[in-house]
């Protein structure tokens, strides 16, 4: 369990929320208010999860400490409710990057050469922030692997590569 994998997973999707509020605003298109405003909360939400991330990584480790100094019945039941909390942030980030990834394939229809650069790294981006922040939820929970946090952060990594593939197969 570390914290700064998910800070970077939770700052690369602000990064790439960035760049799709700026190709949305930088498009003039009809709605594509709508998307730069959708653009600006997923960057601060991102921003917002970075920050808990690194509270989430501190409590779960004072918590650890207490699980191992613990003696008795419930200590595994303690640790698998220690491990989950410290899912809940990573799980939030990879669900964060798949919609930052679905906004970039939404913009990409309606970029014009000149944004559409920004549109696909933003796509690639939110994939990659999705796939790191799925895998710490995995670690987090490795003695649980088909628990339904892992199957969702899975979710969200896939649902975020669908999404930047389509971006890079959309025609000029």
């Amino acid at each position: 369990m570390t914290s700064g994998g998910g800070e970077a997973a939770a700052l690369t999707a602000a990064a790439a929320a960035a760049l799709c509020e700026a190709a949305a605003r930088g498009s003039g298109g009809e709605g594509m208010g709508g998307a730069a405003a959708q653009a600006k909360a997923l960057r601060q939400r991102a921003e917002r999860l970075a920050a808990d991330n690194a509270s989430a990584y501190a409590d779960a480790l004072r918590a650890l400490g207490e699980v191992d100094a613990a003696t008795g019945g419930g200590r595994d039941e303690q640790l698998g409710a220690v491990l989950a909390r410290a899912a809940d942030v990573p799980l939030a980030i990879a669900e964060l990057a798949a919609d930052v990834a679905a906004l970039a394939a939404e913009l990409a229809g309606d970029a014009d050469s000149a944004i559409r650069g920004d549109v696909v790294s933003a796509a690639i981006l939110a994939e990659g922030a999705a796939r790191a922040a799925a895998h710490l939820v995995s670690i987090n929970l490795s003695a649980t692997a088909a628990g339904p946090r892992v199957r969702a952060a899975r979710r969200s990594s896939e649902r975020a590569t669908d999404a930047a593939r389509r971006v890079e197969s959309t025609p000029l």
